[in-house]
């Protein structure tokens, strides 16, 4: 009943031009050496996930982190993103299309033949025309598209497409971006709208930790935003932080729950009892999950704004680093997961 020490998973929460941060997050976890086994990503954190899920399937998370940070420095500008749709304009659905956003994941990403490892990537999406569901066996509709790919989908040219497309409707933030067509989901809009940090799909028994990169802080007293813009802005970055607050708080519940009844069996003579006591409680799949959050410390500036700065956008990734070294320090998990990376002069020496 113990969960997997050893398997890990990341999860990139969408950030538009604030992507940055999380390059440079991602630059010093890859060098911990961490066994990510799934990737998972939002609006531009699902551009991230698609890059560097990659690159681990290829064997080099360094070098996934390395190209992210690259493409964030160079890349990523207002001009090699956004191409006027005169059709989305004229609709009044969007400003550009999402050919930028699949020009620069077709640059990144090439195929990957004969991956070595199984890893899982998840982007997920908004599907504007809803999705059948149900809650408690009666019919309801959902809005959160999930789009799951294996390496078998990074195995050629032909199939990287669909993941590009998902990755990219993903990235659609609305009016900024028409809508897209994902298969199986329809026309999809930007993936933070139904959930911008998807933790729920990194919870499986085979998990045991879970890196959370958010370019928003965990505490944040921000004054009111004046001005229309600002204060739209403002409720819609709430409505995003307020479901990752909730998330967390959940998996906190569940993991205490999840101890007390461990704790508990251990008091049993029957250990069949222990998971009896699981099922009845709710929590027969369930396992005590660590979580990593890897956050700036103070509010990042307008997401937008780093399309038209490079100097911002090294900024960002600078903060990134020194976000996820602090994360790193404060809950011991370079040296609890993994063996520390050698001292970066024997990598050198080693060619590393």
């Amino acid at each position: 009943m113990s969960s997997s020490p050893d398997k890990v998973a990341i999860t990139f929460a969408g950030a538009v031009a604030n992507g940055a941060f999380e390059a440079g997050a991602l630059e010093v976890l890859a060098e911990e050496g961490f066994p990510f086994k799934k990737v998972l990503g939002a609006s531009a954190g699902a551009l991230n996930a698609t890059v560097f899920a990659r690159y681990l399937l290829a064997g080099d998370p360094r070098g996934g982190a390395r190209a992210l940070v690259a493409l964030w420095r160079t890349e990523a500008t207002f001009l090699r993103i956004f191409r006027p749709s005169p059709r989305g304009i004229a609709s009044l659905t969007g400003l550009s299309d999402q050919r930028g956003l699949v020009d620069i994941l077709r640059r990144q990403v090439a195929p990957v033949p004969d991956a070595g490892i199984d890893l899982d990537l998840y982007v997920v999406v908004t599907s504007l025309q809803g999705l059948k569901s149900d809650i408690g066996g009666t019919p309801a509709t959902t809005h959160e598209g999930v789009c799951h790919f294996d390496k078998r989908d990074f195995a050629s040219r032909e199939r990287l497409e669909q993941v590009f497309q998902a990755a990219a409707a993903s990235a659609a933030f609305p009016v900024a971006f028409v809508p897209s067509h994902v298969r199986g989901f329809g026309p999809c809009s930007d993936g933070g709208i139904v959930n911008n940090t998807p933790l729920a799909h990194v919870i499986d028994p085979d998990i045991g930790r879970v890196v959370v990169v958010v370019p928003s802080p965990r505490v944040s007293h921000e004054h009111p935003p004046k001005g229309i813009g600002a204060l739209a802005w403002r409720i819609s970055d709430v409505i995003v932080q307020e479901r990752l607050y909730r998330d967390l708080r959940a998996a906190e519940k569940v993991n205490g729950r999840v101890g007390a009844l461990d704790a508990l069996g251990a008091k049993f003579t029957d250990k069949s009892l222990l998971y009896d006591a699981r099922v009845a409680a709710g929590l027969g799949g369930k396992r005590r999950v660590q979580f990593l959050e890897v956050r700036p410390e103070r509010v990042l500036p307008n997401p937008f704004a780093g399309f038209f700065s490079r100097k911002l956008r090294e900024a960002l990734i600078e903060k990134g680093r020194l976000a996820a070294r602090k994360a790193l320090r404060a809950d011991g998990w370079a040296s609890a997961v993994v063996a520390p990376a050698p001292p970066r002069a024997a990598r050198l020496a080693s060619g590393a």
